[in-house]
């Protein structure tokens, strides 16, 4: 007990520090003292991106001598991203994510570089007339605008003669004939600092006059054509050529200054083709243009002046030729080679019998092309009528002017010599359904064109039987007879106002 007590005694005097001599027995202690177990500390530092202009990207915490995780790359417009690097105003020193331990607060700055817009691509020079060139070229994307080169030489040095947003330049006050060559660079402008693309391939073109527009046709007999063109600017006259075959040799018609031209002479029945270049005259060389398009083709033979007769009824009146115009009342109205007209007794003027009717009838084709080509005929309704006394046949067209189509063609009986119908252009006046031809006779669905001149059904029978069904050719007193159901269908369908044309 004593030996456990000084040995308490002991230490506690150790502890106040107080001096002590032990009596009892020396303590043994270990040879070597136990190790004591260190506290681990971490240092962390910071990598801060000034990403110059571009997105923001966020700092890192990393720890003492670790690497740090490349971010992604920020994005500037107009820029491409060339990197992180330790200082920012060189850029010399490129950071290595994957080799360079962190041992202090870091600050790395991305260099950018602009972008440089490609080369223009799809470019064309076309004249634009006597004096001008059209230059065009494809967009590039990210471009600011465009520089245009141009040189009389393609060996020579290019200068610039515009700067423009639009990909498309004419060049205008050029000489007529001579060669322009042309080049074209791109160029982006960003924060004030402008880079160019490299040149485009070249082209050339030379400035010519405009080929003639509004070429047009027009037949004025069964013989001849009218050409028509517009005036170019510039141009000191005009040849106009000729071909039968689309792909023959053109021969040159005539050389005008004028902007119209008659080609007469022609054969019925041939086919005709032209076409037209201007010329500009610069001191003794003449500079043309490119040929028009093709005329559409000229078909002389559906001119059918020469199958469309008159059909007028002439007569004699005190020994002259007299063309007789109407009848009434026992007169005629006669109009002599003076042109004058008076109305005389019908028993003073010798008419010749009736003529044969004209078997050789017109197609669809010709009877189309005549209404429409040949002739101009108007109708104030899409309804049109042709009534030819030279075949004796009703033609009925639907549609509109120049674009008539025929959709009912039947025979007919017309007027006497004597009693002829009455020619020209009318229109329908009204219509009726029958009235009293004579005893014991009626005419059904009738249609006025002019005073008691009509359209009608033949003669019929008061209980609707056929008295005289006489058709195909002049047996009327006037009036234009046409079968039943015929004259039927044309009093329910014709209009008032319809045009018709007896001849």
């Amino acid at each position: 007990m004593k030996k456990y007590l000084s040995v308490t005694v002991c230490l506690i005097l150790l502890f106040l520090n107080i001096s002590v001599v032990a009596n009892a027995s020396p303590i043994t202690m270990p040879a070597t003292p136990p190790t004591a177990k260190a506290a681990t500390v971490t240092t962390l530092s910071n990598v801060s991106f000034n990403s110059n202009g571009g997105s923001q990207v966020a700092s890192l915490s990393v720890e003492y001598n670790a690497k740090a995780v490349a971010p992604l790359n920020p994005i500037r417009t107009g820029y491409t991203f060339k990197g992180w690097y330790k200082d920012d105003t060189t850029f010399e020193n490129l950071f290595d994510f994957t080799s360079t331990g962190i041992t202090e607060n870091t600050t790395l700055y991305a260099k950018w570089i602009v972008v440089t817009p490609v080369c223009p691509t799809g470019l064309t020079a076309t004249s634009k007339g006597y004096n001008s060139i059209s230059i065009k070229w494809g967009a590039v994307t990210g471009a600011s605008g465009y520089e245009v080169y141009r040189v009389t030489s393609n060996a020579g040095t290019y200068t610039l003669i515009s700067t423009i947003n639009a990909t498309n330049y004419i060049n205008t006050a050029l000489i007529t004939g001579s060669n322009y060559y042309y080049k074209v660079k791109a160029y982006r402008v960003v924060d004030n600092v402008k880079t160019s693309s490299g040149f485009s391939d070249s082209v050339s073109s030379k400035p010519i006059p405009s080929a003639p527009i509004n070429f047009k046709t027009t037949r004025i007999s069964s013989n001849s054509i009218k050409l028509t063109w517009s005036g170019v600017s510039g141009a000191n006259g005009y040849e106009l050529y000729s071909s039968t075959s689309s792909s023959g040799t053109y021969k040159l018609l005539t050389k005008t200054t004028s902007t119209y031209y008659t080609n007469s002479g022609l054969i019925t029945g041939k086919t005709y083709y032209y076409k037209i270049k201007v010329y500009r005259t610069i001191g003794k060389t003449s500079i043309y243009s490119d040929w028009t398009a093709m005329a559409t083709k000229i078909i002389a033979d559906i001119v059918y002046n020469n199958l469309v007769q008159p059909n007028a009824v002439y007569g004699k009146y005190a020994g002259v030729k007299v063309e007789i115009l109407d009848e009434t009342n026992n007169r005629f109205l006669i109009k002599k080679p003076n042109g004058a007209q008076t109305w005389v007794s019908c028993n003073k003027v010798l008419v010749p019998s009736n003529p044969a009717t004209n078997t050789k009838y017109l197609n669809k084709k010709q009877l189309e092309t005549y209404v429409n080509i040949t002739c101009n005929f108007v109708s104030k309704t899409n309804y049109f009528t042709w009534v030819d006394l030279n075949r004796q046949r009703v033609n009925i067209f639907a549609g509109s002017a120049g674009h008539w189509v025929l959709i009912k063609a039947y025979s007919c009986g017309t007027g006497n010599n004597i009693t002829p119908s009455k020619r020209g252009l009318f229109t329908i006046k009204d219509k009726g359904y029958s009235f009293v031809a004579g005893s014991g006779t009626i005419v059904k669905y009738w249609t006025r064109y002019c005073g008691n001149y009509m359209l009608h059904s033949i003669i019929l029978t008061n209980y609707g039987r056929v008295a005289d069904g006489t058709i195909g050719k002049r047996v009327s007193h006037g009036c234009i007879r046409m079968p039943v159901d015929m004259a039927k269908w044309y009093y329910e369908k014709m209009l008032k106002g319809s045009l018709i044309w007896v001849n």
